[in-house]
C-alpha cells in the first residue's frame, strides 16, 4: 500500500487449538486488537467482494466509524446442498 495508509508488515502467528477458521479468524482479530489495531477487515476465500470494496472500508475508517457489515448474496449453489 502507498501513501497515508501504507503500514509495516508484520507476521502475526497465532496457534489455535480447534481446525476452525471462525476461530481461527476470531484468535487474529483479537491479538489485532490487543495490538491496537483499530480497523480489521475480513473476508471469506470464496467470497466475491465488490470493486472498491476496501477503499470504502479506509473511507469508514477515516470518518471514525466503528464497524461496516454487508450482506453476502450467492450466486450458484450447484454442488452444496440444502
Amino acid at each position: 500500500m502507498h501513501g497515508p495508509h501504507r503500514r509495516d508488515r508484520v507476521a502475526i502467528v497465532n496457534e489455535v487449538a480447534r481446525r476452525d477458521v471462525g476461530a481461527a479468524r476470531a484468535a487474529g482479530v483479537r491479538e489485532l486488537i490487543r495490538r491496537g489495531t483499530t480497523w480489521v477487515a475480513t473476508t471469506d476465500p470464496d467470497m466475491l467482494v465488490p470493486a472498491g470494496w476496501l477503499t470504502a472500508q479506509l473511507r469508514f475508517a477515516a470518518q471514525r466509524r466503528d464497524v461496516m457489515v454487508g450482506s453476502v448474496s450467492v450466486t450458484d449453489w450447484i454442488g452444496h446442498p440444502p
